[in-house]
């Protein structure tokens, strides 16, 4: 809330002040009933006109300040936690009263992404840090324990099939300038079409069939100004791991893994076992290494005893798409 608006004005009391002199910014209370039934009318007056039913929240500051400067010493985190009780409630009954409705937030980009926010709201923006492929597979892997693959968006910007392959397991945001000269449309509608034919899979069970990958950016030795806008490679760990995970819908017999040989990894081939196969079925399995015409014939049991992905060259990927074909019977 800015000083001398309507509301800094009207009600002063409702403001946070995160130091004790004059300051342009203040943080609403939403831990105060009046304030959440404010806000509950402002989106009441729209919700109640013909056609609007989705709710987007955002939030671009930083509230601890405000939070701490509000409570005594020996009562540190007393705002705070009001302040967030309250925010759920005020949500709660938006979804209460209209559950019809479609609930989105965002906060500078996925620094509102716990357990608590997820079970209210659809989080698309899993982070302000876009165009980044190794960073899109680490967000990627840690998101899909706990959300489907098609609730939040990955940014992707460049036509390379590793890039590609790094954002496609989201819901697929284009950030192509298409109307540039030397934009390649042609390649870009192949990538458009092969997200299309395999995103039906992102939905179904979701299996890391690795470790969640050792890197990360230094956040005690960045700079304050370097993330996310900055380079950050000087602050990170080799990207030495493989990245490799299962999307697996059992329903249709069909499944795909995404697998990536990352720029720093030694390893040009890695075993993985499948999850979620039949041993003695037999699984058409085709890549997208290959030409589409040549998928090969697979027992399940070689898909769940030690399946060889092979990438020769660093910052290489992979996408493989398996389908049951048929059921061996146990005489066989």
């Amino acid at each position: 809330m800015m000083a001398g608006t309507g509301i800094h004005k009207a009600h002063p009391e409702w403001c946070l002040r995160s130091v004790p002199g004059p300051q342009d910014t203040f943080l609403l209370n939403f831990g105060l009933p009046e304030v959440q039934q404010h806000f509950f009318d402002i989106v009441k007056g729209y919700m109640e006109l013909p056609g609007f039913r989705v709710y987007r929240q955002d939030f671009n500051m930083d509230p601890l300040p405000y939070w701490r400067h509000n409570d005594p010493p020996d009562r540190q985190g007393i705002t705070e936690m009001k302040y967030i009780e309250g925010l759920y409630t005020y949500w709660d009954r938006i979804a209460t009263t209209w559950p019809d409705s479609l609930m989105e937030e965002c906060a500078s980009g996925g620094h509102r992404i716990d357990l608590e926010t997820v079970m209210r709201m659809q989080v698309h923006q899993k982070t302000d840090h876009w165009f980044d492929d190794e960073a899109d597979q680490t967000a990627i892997f840690g998101l899909s324990q706990f959300l489907p693959n098609n609730v939040f968006v990955a940014h992707l910007n460049n036509l390379d099939t590793y890039s590609f392959h790094s954002t496609m397991a989201s819901s697929l945001c284009l950030g192509w300038i298409a109307d540039a000269k030397e934009f390649d449309g042609r390649r870009g509608k192949q990538l458009i079409d092969r997200y299309k034919q395999v995103r039906h899979l992102l939905v179904g069970a979701w299996y890391p069939l690795l470790a969640c990958p050792n890197d990360y950016v230094d956040l005690n030795t960045r700079d304050a100004d370097l993330w996310p806008w900055s380079d950050a490679s000087n602050h990170r760990q080799p990207y030495t791991d493989w990245v490799v995970t299962q999307y697996q819908r059992p329903d249709l017999g069909e499944g795909m893994v995404l697998a990536f040989r990352r720029p720093d990894s030694p390893y040009s081939s890695i075993q993985v076992s499948l999850r979620g196969i039949e041993p003695a079925a037999t699984y058409e399995v085709s890549s997208d290494n290959r030409s589409p015409g040549d998928a090969k014939t697979m027992p399940g049991s070689t898909l769940s005893g030690g399946f060889e992905i092979a990438l020769p060259e660093k910052r290489s990927s992979d996408l493989i798409v398996y389908r049951k074909v048929n059921q061996t019977s146990a005489s066989e």
